[in-house]
C-alpha cells in the first residue's frame, strides 16, 4: 500500500501523548513455520522515492510557526490590547480638566483598574505566544516520532503476515496428513486475518498522523511528496534529587500559563478592591449627573469576596500544578524502569536467537522455530522503541516549566 516505505526505518521512535503506534493485541496470533520471505522492492518505486523531497524537523517547525493561526491571532490580540493601553495615556489630560475633585479621584481609580486589566492581559498574551511556540515544537517532535514508529510497526506487521501465511501453508499440509485438527488450522487462518485487519488499521492511523502534521505545518500532501527525515532523538534518562524537584516546582509558578492567568486575576480583583471607595463614588456621581443610567452595582462585600475567591483559586491551581509535577516525574521514572526491564528481556532473546542459529545450523531445530523467535525479537524491539519514545516525549514535556505542571 505504501511502496515508498518498504524499507525499515533505522531510527525507531514513538509518542507519549498520542500512542498511535502501540501494537494491537491480535498481533500475537498466527505465528508459524517457514522462512520469512524477503520483501522485493520494485525499480519504479525506487525512482518514485528518489523524486521525493526531504522534510526535516527544523523545516517543519519553521513552517508550523509561520502558519499557526493561533500565533497570528494571539499577536493581533496583543496589538489590540497595546493600542488600548496607548489610547488610555491620552485620557489623563481629560480627567484633569474635571473640576470636581471627587470625580477626578474616582476617574483616576477607574482608569487604574482598567489599565491593570489591559496590561495583565497584554503580558499574558506575550507569554502565551511563547508557550504556543514551545507546544508546537513538542507536538511536531511527537508527530515525527509517531510516524517513524508507525512505519516500523507496519513493516513488522507485514513480516508477521508473511510468516503467518507460511505457517498456514505448513498447517494445511499437516491437516491434509491428519496430523492437525481442523480447529487448529482455522485458528491459524483467523489469526492471520486479524493481523491483516490490524495492518489496515495501522495504515489508517498513519494517514491520520500525516494529516495532523499537515494541519500543524500547512504543508499539503506530505505523505505523497515528502520523505520524513528521522528526528533521531537520543534516549537519555532523567533523574532528579528531592531538592531539585522542589526547586523545579517553585520555578513553574513563573512559567505555567494557567498559574500566570490566575495571578493576573488576583491582581485585577485586588486592584478593584483597593480602589473600591473611589470607583464607587465615581460611579455614583456619574449616575447623579446623568452620565450613566443606573446606580453602582458593586459593593464592598462582593468586591472583597471576589478578591478572596481569586486568591484561593490561585493557591489551589499552584497546588495542583506541583502535584502534577510529582505525578509526571513518577510516570517518567516508571517508563524508564520498564525500558530497563525490557532491555534485559531483549538481551535474553538475542542470546536465545544465537543459540537457535547454532542449533539450526547443526540440524537440531526446525527453521520455523528460528523464524518464530526472530519475529518475537522484532516485536520486542518494536515495543521497546515505543516505550523509549514515550519516555522521550514525556521528558520533553517535563523539562519545560511551561508544561510540567499539566496533567499528562
Amino acid at each position: 500500500m505504501r511502496n515508498m516505505y518498504l524499507k525499515r526505518i533505522s531510527s525507531i521512535l514513538i509518542s507519549g501523548l498520542i500512542s498511535f503506534a502501540m501494537i494491537p493485541s491480535s498481533y500475537a496470533q498466527g505465528q508459524g513455520a517457514s522462512e520469512i520471505p524477503v520483501t522485493k522492492v520494485k525499480i519504479e518505486n525506487k525512482v518514485e522515492e528518489a523524486a521525493k523531497k526531504s522534510l526535516d524537523y527544523e523545516t517543519a517547525i519553521k513552517n508550523a510557526l509561520s502558519y499557526s493561526i493561533t500565533q497570528k491571532s494571539a499577536e493581533l490580540q496583543r496589538e489590540t490590547l497595546q493600542d488600548k493601553i496607548d489610547d488610555n495615556s491620552y485620557k489623563y489630560d481629560d480627567i484633569f480638566q474635571i473640576k470636581n475633585p471627587a470625580m477626578v479621584t474616582g476617574s483616576l481609580a477607574n482608569l487604574d483598574v482598567y489599565n491593570t486589566n489591559l496590561t495583565n492581559a497584554r503580558d499574558l498574551m506575550l507569554r502565551q505566544k511563547t508557550v504556543d511556540s514551545e507546544s508546537l515544537k513538542i507536538t511536531i517532535a511527537g508527530l515525527f516520532n509517531n510516524i517513524e514508529q508507525q512505519l516500523d510497526t507496519i513493516e513488522l506487521t507485514k513480516k508477521k503476515i508473511a510468516q503467518g501465511d507460511a505457517n498456514i501453508r505448513l498447517k494445511q499440509k499437516q491437516y491434509d496428513l491428519g496430523m492437525l485438527s481442523k480447529n487448529d488450522l482455522d485458528l491459524a487462518i483467523a489469526g492471520n486475518k486479524a493481523l491483516k485487519n490490524d495492518l489496515m488499521l495501522l495504515e489508517i492511523k498513519l494517514d491520520e498522523l500525516f494529516a495532523e502534521l499537515e494541519k500543524n505545518t500547512g504543508i499539503s500532501k506530505i505523505e505523497e511528496k515528502y520523505e520524513i527525515v528521522p528526528l533521531g532523538m537520543v534516549y537519555e534518562t532523567l533523574e532528579m534529587e528531592a531538592d531539585d524537584i522542589q526547586r523545579y516546582k517553585a520555578n513553574i509558578e513563573n512559567f505555567d500559563i494557567s498559574i500566570l492567568a490566575k495571578k493576573n486575576e488576583v491582581e485585577n480583583k485586588t486592584t478593584t478592591f483597593q480602589n473600591y471607595p473611589e470607583i464607587y463614588n465615581f460611579q455614583y456621581l456619574s449616575y447623579l449627573a446623568g452620565n450613566q443610567p443606573n446606580p453602582p452595582s458593586m459593593d464592598y462585600k462582593s468586591t472583597r469576596d471576589d478578591k478572596n475567591v481569586a486568591e484561593l483559586d490561585l493557591s489551589q491551581t499552584i497546588k495542583n500544578a506541583k502535584l502534577n509535577v510529582d505525578k509526571n516525574y513518577a510516570n517518567l521514572q516508571q517508563l524508564q524502569q520498564n525500558i530497563e526491564i525490557m532491555k534485559i528481556e531483549l538481551e535474553k532473546l538475542n542470546y536465545q536467537l544465537k543459540t537457535l542459529q547454532v542449533q539450526y545450523d547443526l540440524g537440531m531445530v526446525a527453521k520455523n522455530m528460528y523464524d518464530n523467535t526472530m519475529i518475537s525479537k522484532l516485536e520486542l524491539e518494536n515495543k521497546l522503541s515505543g516505550l523509549m519514545v514515550q519516555q522521550k516525549q514525556l521528558k520533553l514535556l517535563f523539562e519545560s516549566p511551561y508544561f510540567a505542571g499539566m496533567g499528562m
